[in-house]
């Protein structure tokens, strides 16, 4: 069951209540401690806060310890109806680390309002190659530039109480 907890599936109540009966069971025989939203549920279900809302509650009310539920949010919360922010290439443009701090803010206090409590959010890939399609996905090509700016986003999420994970380093 410890060794459960640290396991973080994909979010998907429909599969998860089809292969065991109910979420109440899927919770017993499966203890995970953590549930991803992927971007499939995303575009699937959920088109508003109060949607994902429901799928938290609904899977804390059956666990005995409660779930860390992790998402992307990526350039804003688009997913839910919140605020769309733009990219980290446009950014990292500002050259600013007080709006960089503000950024990931603002992306930690949406994360909040739509449960999530861990975000893949900073994306840290170096944009030195043309073809690997991060252009603006990524903060840039300077490793100083990206280390400062991702710091500061970083921080921005985790001033809200959210746990922030860099990706693709």
């Amino acid at each position: 069951e410890k060794i459960g907890q640290c396991i973080e599936i994909v979010t998907a109540p429909e599969n998860h209540i089809k292969k065991c009966g109910s979420l109440s069971a899927f919770l017993k025989q499966y203890p995970i401690g953590a549930l991803h939203c992927s971007g499939e549920l995303q575009n699937a279900r959920m088109t508003v806060v109060d949607d994902y809302k429901k799928i938290v509650e609904e899977y804390n009310k059956y666990s005995k310890v409660p779930l860390l539920f992790n998402n992307e949010l990526e350039n804003g919360t688009d997913s839910y109806g919140l605020t769309v922010l733009p990219s980290f290439a446009a950014l990292a443009a500002c050259n600013d680390l007080d709006l960089a701090f503000d950024y990931g803010k603002a992306v930690g206090m949406e994360a909040r309002k739509c449960c999530a409590n861990i975000l893949n959010n900073c994306v840290v890939d170096m944009d030195i190659y043309p073809f690997t399609g991060m252009d603006t996905r990524s903060i840039g090509d300077d490793r100083e530039k990206v280390v400062a700016i991702a710091k500061k986003i970083v921080e921005g999420v985790q001033s809200q109480n959210v746990i922030s994970v860099i990706k693709h380093f």
